[in-house]
């Protein structure tokens, strides 16, 4: 995971969901800025591996350069992969703003012996012959890549790479230094002022880079990131602001409930890393229980339920 400033508090939780769900191994943190106070068994430092329990533990590495985060995901993971856990089992890289509900053991399933990745929520469907597709090969063509069929949309904030396939995450690296090289600036997260088949920078040039390159995968649908709350595998909190940050009474004045995401966040960030002190998480459950009864009673909710 990548975090800085207020998304610690994202990694803190992920982290806690990854814990409380079975996974064992390294949580590796990519961050940039000072880095947080925690409660529990965590106190982020730069350096050596920390433990959250026995079977689990967590390190902090500095990223370096004015990239904006999203921007490094391939070359973090390459570096975990390469130089931190060369001898890994299952690489995963998952955004700050996700929590895991299910079991660790489908996760290390899913990934065995692929590439996993996940259809976005948004753009889920784009069929092999959609135009943006044409100017992504153009570039993949541009750095000596190949180039396949591919259906479908795929969002980069849950990515699975099983050992042997990081020539997938140097190729999303590759052009993503390309793309810095036509003279994008690569400190934003999303470029408005390009061409938009490159918008969304690092998460046009992941579905770019599995265009581009042979290696075998595999794809959850939307279900995965809530929006079928029954699958009950992942919580991506992509609407409204970040769960940490978000306003619920002022939302909840406008109608709109606490959606499935933000209160499984809420539920991972009790522990066992504490981002918040036992008497904020507290309030905020206070908050988010009368929330739900002012955005019912406004009833123009955007829950799922």
């Amino acid at each position: 995971m990548l975090a800085e400033r207020s998304y610690f508090h994202g990694a803190a939780a992920l982290s806690n969901s990854l814990v409380r769900n079975g996974f064992t191994g390294h949580i590796v943190v990519g961050y940039r800025g000072a880095l947080p106070v925690w409660g529990g068994p965590v106190k982020p430092a730069a350096g050596s591996a920390q433990p959250i329990t026995a079977d689990v533990d967590i390190q902090f590495i500095e990223c370096t350069g004015d990239w904006n985060l999203s921007n490094q995901k391939p070359q973090f993971l390459l570096q975990v992969a390469e130089t931190l856990h060369p001898d890994f089992t299952t690489l995963w890289y998952f955004d700050c703003d996700v929590v895991i509900k299910t079991a660790w053991a489908n996760f290390a399933r899913w990934a065995e012996t692929d590439v996993l990745l996940v259809l976005d929520l948004a753009e889920t469907y784009m069929p092999a012959n959609h135009v943006f597709r044409r100017e992504w090969q153009n570039f993949a063509e541009r750095a000596g890549l190949g180039n396949r069929p591919v259906s479908g949309y795929f969002n980069s904030g849950c990515v699975g790479v099983a050992p042997g396939l990081t020539r997938f995450l140097d190729a999303w690296a590759k052009l993503l230094h390309l793309l810095a090289d036509t003279g994008t600036n690569m400190s934003v997260l999303v470029d408005k002022t390009g061409r938009p088949e490159f918008a969304k920078m690092d998460q046009d040039l992941m579905n770019a880079a599995i265009m581009a390159t042979d290696v075998p995968y595999n794809a959850l649908g939307v279900e995965a990131m809530d929006a079928f709350p029954s699958a009950n595998i992942m919580s991506h909190a992509m609407v409204f602001a970040k769960p940490w940050r978000r306003d619920y009474i002022h939302d909840a004045l406008l109608g709109y409930q606490p959606d499935p995401a933000h209160l499984s966040y809420w539920i991972y960030a009790d522990g066992p890393i504490l981002s918040f002190t036992p008497a904020e998480w507290k309030k905020k459950q206070r908050v988010l229980k009368l929330t739900r009864w002012l955005g019912f009673l406004k009833r123009s909710s955007v829950d799922y339920w």
